[in-house]
């Protein structure tokens, strides 16, 4: 008698094999990045890289064409490491307020992370050189930021909670407002990894002033109680914009 169930000797694996050569690659790949992220193009030689993960200058040409090119897959790979953190698609359930701060509380976590700060620094000091960096991590980055936020500004003006108007500029004020302050200053070295309550009140301030600029009067009341104020007053003097 026929049955759902597959065959045990016709099922399939959970996760397909891994070969030799993809992790090959990914084993130069990460030990690339963790190379350039750490001392820059020039600081890392190929020698280096095959030095630490083994093997021969042929392997490395066998994945890439030379250190350029391996350079510039390891910024993609390490901004798609950064920007998987960042989670906007789990916050369109929440209530408004809720799902900003979520957003923003997953945004500095991934920007502020030390990775970032550094790849943000190598991507600044070598795409004058290689341009392809900058656009890779702005692409990889910022803009997957943008499109995701926009759709959720979308999705919150067709219910009604947001005013109407160009989603994509609301979503790249949110993004900007996030970023500006907190992060440029860590890329500057004007201040430590900020403290968690610091975070917290940063991120309230900005989901306020969005709040207040984009949201129906309604949602305004609806999510109101004081916070912006609390917040701005929370951010000491020397993190705040001046």
């Amino acid at each position: 008698m026929p049955t759902s169930k597959t065959p045990a000797s016709k099922k399939l694996p959970s996760r397909l094999p891994v070969s030799k050569s993809t992790q090959r690659r990914r084993e130069l790949l990460s030990t690339a990045a963790d190379m350039f992220l750490a001392r820059g193009y020039d600081g890392v030689t190929l020698d280096e890289i095959i030095a630490e993960v083994g093997g021969s200058k042929s392997n490395v040409y066998k994945h890439f064409k030379g250190k350029e090119s391996l350079f510039i897959a390891a910024v993609e790979y390490l901004s798609d490491e950064i920007s998987s953190i960042i989670s906007v698609s789990d916050a369109f359930s929440l209530p408004l307020r809720q799902a900003l701060t979520s957003i923003g509380q997953t945004f500095y976590k991934a920007v502020l992370h030390p990775r970032a700060i550094a790849l943000q620094r190598l991507a600044i000091a070598e795409s004058s050189r290689f341009p392809q960096v900058g656009q890779t991590w702005f692409d990889r980055g910022p803009r997957i930021f943008y499109e995701a936020m926009t759709k959720f500004c979308e999705e919150r003006q067709a219910r009604g909670e947001l005013r109407t108007c160009d989603a994509q500029e609301a979503a790249i004020l949110f993004h900007d407002m996030m970023a500006f302050n907190l992060s440029h200053q860590l890329l500057l070295g004007i201040i430590r990894p900020p403290k968690a309550s610091i975070v917290e009140a940063k991120v309230r301030s900005v989901v306020d002033a969005f709040l207040n600029g984009f949201a129906h009067e309604q949602e305004q009341k609806l999510s109101s109680g004081g916070l912006h104020t609390a917040a701005v007053a929370a951010v000491p003097d020397r993190l705040k914009i001046t």
